[in-house]
Order: C-alpha cells, then structure tokens, then sequence
C-alpha cells in the first residue's frame, strides 16, 4: 500500500462510476443522491464532489438546483466520439510506434489477449474496460500526457456505449 488514501469524495466516484459501467444507472437516468447517500451512510456533500467530477468528465449533466442524470448519447454524438476516437487513436499508435520498447508492445499483446477472451466469455462490462486500458496503455507508450489526459475522458464515455449496448466496439 503506499500510504495515499482515498478521499471520501474519491471513494463515493468510484461507486457512482461502478454503477454508470454496470449499467446500475442507465443513459438518461436521474441520479439518486438522496438513495446513494443514504446506501453509503453519509451526506449529500461528497456525492456532489463526485458528480461534479463526472460531470466534468462528461458522463453526466448536472441541472444546477434540480438533479444530475446520467448522459444519453444521439447518434450524431456517437458518430463525433468515433471520428474524436479514430483520430486520437491514430496518434497514439504514431507515437507508440516511436516511443514505444518491445516490452511494451508485448505487454500490448497481452492487453490484447484479454480483451479476445472477455469477447468471448460475452462479458461487456470486462470487454470494455479491457478494450480501454490496452487504449490507455497504446497511449502511454506515446508519452504525451495530454493525448493521455483526452483518451482517459474518451474510454470513459465508450465505456459507457459499449455497456449501453450502443456500440459495436
């Protein structure tokens, strides 16, 4: 363990994120604060925190004094994700390609493994964080922490999709 830990606000994200990529809270949906405070056994602040964070991320809307709903995506939103993802994803493999050692792109092979056998086992939710971290992983063989920073906000949302049943990635 290396001694960093989390923050409330921290702990309450990764349970929200959890229930967007299990499909728990499906696209459209209100978030429940009131029903998520109360299953955690804390205030409406650190839920807040997090919404704030995902919203930031762009998995879900916050209307300021009313409620906070999980995104929905149209099926122009989804054709701008892919065009956003393909060029990204080009980028990342110019430079991998460059930056990249054959441990590295070994380790990529792996990923890849993974990614086939959750496929297989027709696990979605597996599939794609699978499919994700090999992306994330392509992109940090880039070395661009930037390019790093975008792709971590791109995989989220295609996570969703993928979950969602509405891509075919």
């Amino acid at each position: 363990m290396n001694g960093k830990r989390k923050s409330l606000s921290d702990t309450v994200y990764d349970t929200i994120l959890e229930m967007i990529l299990h499909y728990e809270l499906v696209c459209g949906e209100r978030i429940p604060e009131d029903k998520i405070a109360a299953q955690l056994g804390m205030s409406r602040t650190p839920i807040r925190e997090a919404l704030r964070r995902l919203a930031a991320e762009g998995l879900i809307t916050i209307y300021p004094k009313r409620f906070a709903e999980v995104v929905s995506f149209s099926e122009e939103d989804m054709h701008h994700l892919g065009v956003v993802r393909l060029n990204q994803e080009i980028l990342a493999v110019q430079l991998a390609i460059y930056h990249g050692s054959n441990a590295e792109f070994d380790w990529l092979r792996e990923l890849a493994k993974e990614c086939q056998r959750y496929e297989k086992m027709d696990d979605l939710y597996m599939r794609a964080k699978q499919d994700a971290q090999f992306h994330l992983y392509l992109s940090e063989i880039g070395k661009n922490p930037i390019l790093y920073k975008f792709q971590q906000e791109l995989y989220l949302k295609s996570r969703l999709l993928i979950v969602s049943g509405k891509a075919d990635d």
